[in-house]
Protein backbone atom coordinates (compact mmCIF):
# COMPACT_ATOMS: atom_id res chain seq x y z
CA UNK A 1 0.00 0.00 0.00
CA UNK A 2 2.92 2.39 1.08
CA UNK A 3 4.78 1.90 -2.67
CA UNK A 4 1.48 2.91 -4.34
CA UNK A 5 1.25 5.92 -2.37
CA UNK A 6 4.79 6.87 -2.39
CA UNK A 7 4.87 6.37 -6.60
CA UNK A 8 1.52 8.48 -6.50
CA UNK A 9 2.94 11.04 -4.49
CA UNK A 10 6.17 11.25 -6.20
CA UNK A 11 4.92 11.55 -9.42
CA UNK A 12 2.39 13.73 -8.74
CA UNK A 13 5.26 16.20 -7.81
CA UNK A 14 7.15 15.58 -10.60
CA UNK A 15 4.31 15.82 -13.53
CA UNK A 16 2.85 19.14 -12.39
CA UNK A 17 3.34 21.07 -15.94
CA UNK A 18 4.97 24.61 -14.10
CA UNK A 19 6.86 23.88 -11.21
CA UNK A 20 7.03 19.68 -10.95
CA UNK A 21 10.00 18.81 -9.09
CA UNK A 22 12.20 18.28 -11.26
CA UNK A 23 11.85 21.96 -12.48
CA UNK A 24 11.81 23.07 -9.03
CA UNK A 25 14.97 21.48 -7.93
CA UNK A 26 16.51 23.48 -10.84
CA UNK A 27 14.96 27.01 -9.86
CA UNK A 28 15.81 26.77 -6.21
CA UNK A 29 19.13 24.55 -6.11
CA UNK A 30 21.17 28.00 -4.83
CA UNK A 31 18.80 28.11 -1.92
CA UNK A 32 20.65 27.00 1.37
CA UNK A 33 19.53 26.79 4.83
CA UNK A 34 19.72 24.65 8.31
CA UNK A 35 20.11 21.02 7.04
CA UNK A 36 23.41 19.72 6.75
CA UNK A 37 23.08 15.86 4.72
CA UNK A 38 26.51 13.70 5.80
CA UNK A 39 27.94 10.33 5.76
CA UNK A 40 27.68 7.86 9.46
CA UNK A 41 31.10 7.01 7.54
CA UNK A 42 34.50 8.30 6.24
CA UNK A 43 33.90 7.06 3.04
CA UNK A 44 31.44 4.79 0.64
CA UNK A 45 32.68 1.12 1.06
CA UNK A 46 31.33 -0.98 -2.18
CA UNK A 47 29.29 -3.91 -1.28
CA UNK A 48 28.35 -2.21 2.36
CA UNK A 49 25.12 -0.78 3.66
CA UNK A 50 25.76 3.01 3.30
CA UNK A 51 23.86 5.49 5.39
CA UNK A 52 22.90 9.20 4.99
CA UNK A 53 22.17 11.21 7.68
CA UNK A 54 19.84 14.66 7.48
CA UNK A 55 20.04 16.69 10.28
CA UNK A 56 18.26 20.26 10.43
CA UNK A 57 19.38 21.33 14.33
CA UNK A 58 17.29 24.82 13.83
CA UNK A 59 13.83 23.63 13.67
CA UNK A 60 11.71 20.20 13.87
CA UNK A 61 11.09 18.29 10.22
CA UNK A 62 7.57 18.18 9.79
CA UNK A 63 7.46 19.58 5.80
CA UNK A 64 8.31 16.72 3.37
CA UNK A 65 11.91 15.43 3.23
CA UNK A 66 13.22 14.18 -0.30
CA UNK A 67 16.65 12.63 -0.48
CA UNK A 68 17.52 13.36 -4.01
CA UNK A 69 20.63 11.82 -6.37
CA UNK A 70 21.12 14.27 -9.42
CA UNK A 71 17.45 14.85 -10.63
CA UNK A 72 16.24 11.26 -8.96
CA UNK A 73 13.93 11.15 -5.57
CA UNK A 74 15.67 8.29 -4.38
CA UNK A 75 13.20 8.45 -1.14
CA UNK A 76 10.88 10.52 1.04
CA UNK A 77 9.54 11.34 4.57
CA UNK A 78 5.72 12.84 4.15
CA UNK A 79 5.17 16.04 5.61
CA UNK A 80 3.52 14.91 9.22
CA UNK A 81 0.10 16.44 8.49
CA UNK A 82 0.24 13.72 5.64
CA UNK A 83 -0.37 9.50 6.84
CA UNK A 84 1.67 10.20 9.87
CA UNK A 85 4.68 11.54 7.95
CA UNK A 86 5.01 8.42 6.12
CA UNK A 87 8.87 7.33 5.64
CA UNK A 88 9.98 5.12 2.40
CA UNK A 89 11.51 4.22 -0.71
CA UNK A 90 10.73 3.12 -3.94
CA UNK A 91 14.32 2.17 -5.03
CA UNK A 92 14.83 -0.66 -2.27
CA UNK A 93 16.88 2.15 0.16
CA UNK A 94 15.25 2.37 3.63
CA UNK A 95 14.49 5.88 5.24
CA UNK A 96 13.57 6.48 8.81
CA UNK A 97 12.49 8.99 10.58
CA UNK A 98 15.40 8.82 13.61
CA UNK A 99 13.84 12.29 15.68
CA UNK A 100 12.38 15.18 15.17
CA UNK A 101 15.44 16.94 13.81
CA UNK A 102 17.17 13.59 11.95
CA UNK A 103 15.79 11.64 9.06
CA UNK A 104 18.11 9.23 7.43
CA UNK A 105 18.61 6.76 4.18
CA UNK A 106 20.45 3.50 3.98
CA UNK A 107 21.40 1.92 0.73
CA UNK A 108 21.85 -1.63 1.74
CA UNK A 109 24.44 -2.54 -0.32
CA UNK A 110 26.97 0.60 -1.73
CA UNK A 111 27.01 -0.09 -5.89
CA UNK A 112 28.97 3.01 -7.40
CA UNK A 113 27.28 2.14 -11.01
CA UNK A 114 23.77 2.85 -9.31
CA UNK A 115 24.61 5.31 -6.42
CA UNK A 116 27.45 7.40 -6.90
CA UNK A 117 26.75 10.69 -7.65
CA UNK A 118 25.60 14.47 -6.27
CA UNK A 119 23.37 13.99 -3.40
CA UNK A 120 21.08 16.37 -1.39
CA UNK A 121 18.17 16.72 0.68
CA UNK A 122 15.01 18.89 0.07
CA UNK A 123 12.98 20.15 3.16
CA UNK A 124 9.24 21.48 2.07
CA UNK A 125 9.80 23.94 -0.93
CA UNK A 126 12.59 25.99 -0.34
CA UNK A 127 14.95 24.25 2.00
CA UNK A 128 17.80 22.65 0.38
CA UNK A 129 20.82 20.85 2.15
CA UNK A 130 24.03 20.83 1.02
CA UNK A 131 25.72 18.74 -1.74
CA UNK A 132 27.49 15.56 -1.11
CA UNK A 133 29.47 14.02 -3.72
CA UNK A 134 29.58 10.46 -3.86
CA UNK A 135 32.67 10.09 -6.05
CA UNK A 136 35.22 7.25 -6.85
CA UNK A 137 37.45 6.15 -5.30
CA UNK A 138 35.53 3.95 -3.32
CA UNK A 139 37.09 1.45 -0.58
CA UNK A 140 36.73 -2.06 -0.69
CA UNK A 141 36.10 -4.51 2.04
CA UNK A 142 38.66 -5.97 4.17
CA UNK A 143 37.98 -9.37 5.96
CA UNK A 144 39.68 -11.15 8.52
CA UNK A 145 40.35 -13.78 6.47
CA UNK A 146 42.70 -11.37 4.54
CA UNK A 147 44.39 -10.22 7.11
CA UNK A 148 48.10 -12.44 8.15
CA UNK A 149 49.00 -12.21 11.34
CA UNK A 150 51.45 -15.19 11.42
CA UNK A 151 54.18 -13.06 12.42
CA UNK A 152 52.86 -10.39 14.40
CA UNK A 153 53.01 -12.36 17.92
CA UNK A 154 56.60 -11.86 19.29
CA UNK A 155 58.69 -15.38 20.27
CA UNK A 156 59.60 -16.16 23.93
CA UNK A 157 63.03 -16.23 22.05
CA UNK A 158 62.98 -12.86 20.59
CA UNK A 159 62.11 -11.69 23.69
CA UNK A 160 64.58 -13.14 25.83
CA UNK A 161 67.53 -11.60 22.69
CA UNK A 162 69.51 -8.52 23.99
CA UNK A 163 68.87 -7.74 19.97
CA UNK A 164 66.12 -5.40 18.68
CA UNK A 165 63.20 -7.55 16.68
CA UNK A 166 60.51 -7.38 14.25
CA UNK A 167 56.88 -8.92 14.09
CA UNK A 168 54.73 -7.99 11.29
CA UNK A 169 51.84 -8.16 9.58
CA UNK A 170 50.82 -8.25 5.54
CA UNK A 171 46.54 -7.42 4.90
CA UNK A 172 45.88 -8.54 1.34
CA UNK A 173 44.55 -6.44 -1.56
CA UNK A 174 41.93 -3.68 -0.49
CA UNK A 175 41.56 0.48 -1.21
CA UNK A 176 42.54 2.77 1.17
CA UNK A 177 45.33 1.35 2.85
CA UNK A 178 44.79 -0.02 6.25
CA UNK A 179 46.26 1.68 9.10
CA UNK A 180 48.05 -0.51 11.83
CA UNK A 181 49.32 -0.67 15.46
CA UNK A 182 50.40 -3.39 18.23
CA UNK A 183 48.63 -2.42 21.49
CA UNK A 184 50.20 -4.03 24.22
CA UNK A 185 48.19 -4.46 27.60
CA UNK A 186 45.77 -1.97 28.40
CA UNK A 187 47.62 1.14 27.38
CA UNK A 188 50.74 1.02 25.92
CA UNK A 189 50.37 1.16 21.92
CA UNK A 190 53.31 0.65 18.94
CA UNK A 191 53.35 2.08 15.66
CA UNK A 192 54.95 0.01 13.07
CA UNK A 193 56.57 1.48 9.55
CA UNK A 194 53.72 0.60 6.95
CA UNK A 195 54.38 0.29 3.11
CA UNK A 196 52.05 -0.79 0.33
CA UNK A 197 52.76 -3.07 -2.64
CA UNK A 198 50.64 -3.52 -5.47
CA UNK A 199 51.48 -6.50 -6.95
CA UNK A 200 49.19 -9.45 -7.47
CA UNK A 201 46.23 -6.58 -6.89
CA UNK A 202 43.64 -4.65 -9.13
CA UNK A 203 44.16 -1.69 -10.22
CA UNK A 204 44.03 1.28 -7.01
CA UNK A 205 44.22 -2.08 -4.15
CA UNK A 206 47.14 -2.06 -2.49
CA UNK A 207 48.55 -4.68 0.13
CA UNK A 208 49.45 -3.51 3.65
CA UNK A 209 53.06 -4.12 5.00
CA UNK A 210 53.64 -3.28 8.64
CA UNK A 211 57.11 -3.89 10.58
CA UNK A 212 57.23 -3.23 14.15
CA UNK A 213 60.97 -3.13 15.46
CA UNK A 214 60.86 -3.58 19.21
CA UNK A 215 62.98 -4.99 22.07
CA UNK A 216 62.23 -6.67 25.36
CA UNK A 217 62.50 -3.54 27.46
CA UNK A 218 59.88 -1.93 25.62
CA UNK A 219 57.48 -3.51 27.80
CA UNK A 220 57.15 -5.68 31.07
CA UNK A 221 55.02 -7.85 32.60
CA UNK A 222 52.24 -10.33 31.53
CA UNK A 223 50.09 -8.88 28.71
CA UNK A 224 47.70 -9.73 25.62
CA UNK A 225 48.84 -8.18 22.54
CA UNK A 226 46.61 -6.98 20.03
CA UNK A 227 46.76 -5.89 16.32
CA UNK A 228 44.48 -2.85 15.99
CA UNK A 229 43.59 -1.84 12.37
CA UNK A 230 41.80 0.67 11.09
CA UNK A 231 39.89 1.03 7.79
CA UNK A 232 36.49 2.30 6.34
CA UNK A 233 34.99 -0.90 5.36
CA UNK A 234 34.86 -2.16 9.67
CA UNK A 235 31.10 -1.75 10.34
CA UNK A 236 31.52 -0.53 13.67
CA UNK A 237 31.17 3.97 14.21
CA UNK A 238 35.03 3.96 14.94
CA UNK A 239 35.77 1.86 11.72
CA UNK A 240 38.64 -0.15 14.35
CA UNK A 241 39.17 -3.86 14.40
CA UNK A 242 41.16 -5.00 17.41
CA UNK A 243 42.55 -9.00 16.46
CA UNK A 244 43.83 -10.61 19.70
CA UNK A 245 46.83 -12.40 18.68
CA UNK A 246 47.91 -14.10 22.35
CA UNK A 247 50.11 -13.23 25.75
CA UNK A 248 53.52 -12.70 26.13
CA UNK A 249 55.54 -12.54 29.16
CA UNK A 250 58.16 -9.56 29.28
CA UNK A 251 60.66 -9.34 31.65
CA UNK A 252 61.26 -6.54 33.63
CA UNK A 253 64.91 -6.50 33.09
CA UNK A 254 66.15 -8.40 30.07
CA UNK A 255 70.03 -7.35 30.51
CA UNK A 256 69.55 -8.14 34.06
CA UNK A 257 68.37 -11.46 33.41
CA UNK A 258 70.40 -12.90 30.57
CA UNK A 259 73.84 -11.94 33.61
CA UNK A 260 72.12 -14.51 35.44
CA UNK A 261 74.67 -17.28 34.13
CA UNK A 262 77.34 -15.25 35.91
CA UNK A 263 77.48 -12.99 38.72
CA UNK A 264 74.12 -14.89 39.65
CA UNK A 265 74.93 -17.88 39.24
CA UNK A 266 78.31 -17.31 41.21
CA UNK A 267 76.16 -16.39 43.77
CA UNK A 268 73.61 -19.09 43.96
CA UNK A 269 76.85 -21.61 44.38
CA UNK A 270 78.33 -19.14 46.78
CA UNK A 271 75.23 -19.33 48.71
CA UNK A 272 74.83 -23.15 48.67
CA UNK A 273 78.60 -23.72 49.84
CA UNK A 274 78.15 -21.44 52.67
CA UNK A 275 74.74 -23.10 53.31
CA UNK A 276 76.52 -26.57 53.57
CA UNK A 277 79.99 -25.25 55.37
CA UNK A 278 78.51 -23.78 57.84
CA UNK A 279 75.89 -26.71 59.94
CA UNK A 280 78.84 -28.68 59.42
CA UNK A 281 81.64 -26.42 60.92
CA UNK A 282 79.17 -26.01 63.95
CA UNK A 283 78.32 -29.48 64.09
CA UNK A 284 82.35 -30.84 64.14
CA UNK A 285 82.71 -27.62 66.73
CA UNK A 286 80.11 -28.76 69.14
CA UNK A 287 81.60 -32.20 69.01
CA UNK A 288 85.08 -30.84 69.90
CA UNK A 289 83.87 -29.20 72.71
CA UNK A 290 81.88 -32.27 73.81
CA UNK A 291 85.31 -34.58 73.66
CA UNK A 292 87.37 -31.63 75.58
CA UNK A 293 84.62 -31.72 78.52
CA UNK A 294 84.59 -35.11 78.48
CA UNK A 295 88.54 -35.34 78.42
CA UNK A 296 88.43 -32.83 81.43
CA UNK A 297 86.09 -34.49 83.17
CA UNK A 298 88.07 -38.55 82.84
CA UNK A 299 90.94 -36.43 84.35
CA UNK A 300 89.04 -34.95 87.27
CA UNK A 301 88.02 -38.52 88.29
CA UNK A 302 91.58 -39.89 87.97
Amino acid sequence: MFSSFYFETVNMKLTVAAVGMVAFVFSVMSVSGAGILKLTKSMAVIGQPLILKYENDMTNITQRVAFVLGTLVQGVCEDLTVVNGLCGSGRGHTVTRISSHVITLEIPSFDATVNAGTWKVQEGLSLFSNELDLTAPFATIVTIFSINTTNALPSKEQINSEKDFNVSTVIDCAFPSVNVSWVFGDSQTLTPVITTDGTGCKSSLVKTIAVLTMNAKSITGLVNVLVRLIHQSFENENEVLDILIGFRDFPDDPERMSALGAGAISGIVIAVVLALVIPTAWILYKRKKKKKAEDMQNESNN
